[in-house]
């Protein structure tokens, strides 16, 4: 250690600390008389608010009361805002924090601290802070100094709104309210502590990693690992995964939590096959530049969970609890490089999409019963066969007459040359195909698949979209 990292190191302790004993300082920097010495000189001559405490020690002089009464006040005001719009929202980024109550580095670092050792609080991923607290608990009341004045709710919302309102209505950076007892409102409907859920989990594992290490040096590994997991999360992202965990060169990766979608399981076998993909695209510049190529094994399996935040202290996960993660991790362990392997679960939600190879009855190590595993060659080539359902599958549609006779006049108005437009929510196939069935469509016309939650009618101008027009029951 250099002794200019010394003197940073014995300054920082002294103004955490307010005092540091001589005796202190030698052996924590193991220190002789003559070093001592030098030391102490630097830091008197260098910091005019320390003092030497009677040959005893140094002492950090702290601020006037005044500027330190301002601060405090300060602190006291950002804390409390910061609480309430936690409590309202649940979970906020930094960069919302910084322009929302006006906070530099410090005084954020500070908040974070606070809120964090109270356990009220707790870092995601060092993108922002996730409430953690009672939804009723009391919280520090406002320093008086710096209290917001008291005044009448005049606008009829709830409390959390008309905390959102004050602050437009007054101008400080800070202006969230707080109640005359000293307590911000408790939000109305707290987020539940853990729910059960329908998730395809995917687990992603580099092989010969262990070699790997071996061959590269650290350095060169890690921009190796980092650039590996750049091209996974860039196609996870890509059909609105959730990265779950990084586990060292390893991913676990949820579809279906925090969003949920009806093709979950799809996104999944899509995201495995776009992964070894982009292993053949990155393999060519880590050829070049580190001699290496990669190669990723995947397992995926579709099932119940629960999930929730999972952690102790500072650390936090939101993770999901059950047999599926463990399955999915051992469905990758049977894969060869380069290959996805799924659950017979997953096979049946997406053998209309892909093509799969049975791989038998196989033994799971740590899984009661054996499974049988398939292997993803690749997507079908026809979109009727990949994306629609064919019409003696399709489920009726309960309680949704009015829709579905809705899309049947538009049809007929379409029929009649007047272009239609029909704009719904939910799946595309399910409904377009119900829709085209009840309308008994059979004369030529158009089906235009515009968006995913939008198709257009029309009986002569737009261009086809085959599998919805095929799935509508429409002559071509």
């Amino acid at each position: 250690m250099t002794f200019e990292e010394m003197l940073d190191q014995a300054m920082a302790m002294l103004q955490r600390r307010g005092r540091v004993t001589y005796q202190t300082l030698k052996l924590q920097f193991q220190l002789d008389e003559e070093h001592l010495e030098a030391l102490k000189d630097a830091i008197l001559y260098t910091s005019p608010q320390v003092h030497s405490d009677a040959g005893r020690g140094l002492v950090w002089t702290h601020t006037p009361p005044v500027v330190a009464a301002e601060a405090a006040g300060r602190f006291d005001a950002v804390l409390a805002a910061v609480t309430a719009l936690l409590r309202c929202e649940g979970r906020v980024t930094y960069r919302l924090l910084t322009l929302a109550c006006g906070l530099d580095a410090a005084l954020l670092e500070a908040v974070c601290r606070e809120l964090t050792f109270k356990q009220l609080a707790y870092d995601a991923h060092s993108e922002g802070l996730v409430w953690t607290g009672e939804p009723f608990a009391a919280l520090s009341p406002v320093s008086p100094a710096v209290q917001q004045p008291a005044r009448p709710d005049a606008t009829g919302l709830p409390a959390a709104e008309s905390l959102a309102s004050s602050a437009h209505v007054h101008a400080p950076a800070m202006a969230l309210d707080v109640q005359d007892d000293g307590r911000v409102p408790a939000p109305t409907r707290p987020a539940p502590e853990a729910e059960r859920r329908q998730l395809t989990v995917l687990f992603c594992d580099l092989v010969g990693s262990t070699q790997l290490s071996g061959q590269l040096d650290p350095e060169d590994l890690r921009a190796v690992v980092r650039a590996y997991q750049e091209a996974a999360a860039e196609v996870i992202q890509r059909y609105e995964g959730h990265i779950a965990q990084y586990l060292g060169d390893g991913l676990l990766v949820y579809f279906g939590y925090p969003t949920a979608h009806e093709d979950d399981a799809r996104r999944a076998v899509h995201t495995g096959l776009g992964i070894v993909e982009a292993m053949g695209t990155l393999n060519s510049r880590l050829q070049a530049e580190y001699g290496v190529a990669l190669a990723v094994r995947l397992g995926i399996h579709t099932g119940p969970v629960v999930v929730g935040v999972m952690g102790g202290g500072a650390r936090h996960e939101h993770l999901a609890l059950g047999e599926t993660p463990n399955i999915a991790a051992r469905l990758e362990a049977l894969a060869a490089p380069n290959t996805v392997v799924i659950s017979a679960v997953t096979a049946q939600l997406v053998q209309r999409a892909f093509v799969l190879e049975v791989l038998g009855i196989q033994a799971l190590k740590g899984i009661a019963a054996p499974m049988e595993v398939r292997r993803v060659v690749g997507p079908l080539e026809t979109l009727r066969e990949a994306t629609t359902p064919a019409p003696e599958d399709v489920a009726p549609l309960i309680g949704r007459d009015e829709e579905l006779g809705l899309i049947v006049r538009r049809w007929e108005q379409s029929k009649a040359g007047q272009g239609q437009v029909v704009l719904k929510w939910g799946s595309r196939d399910r409904q377009i195909v119900a829709g085209g069935h009840a309308a008994g469509a059979r004369a030529a016309g158009r089906v235009d698949a515009c968006r995913p939650t939008m198709f257009a009618l029309s009986y002569e101008q737009c261009p086809l979209s085959r599998h919805h027009a095929c799935a509508a029951g429409v002559a071509l």
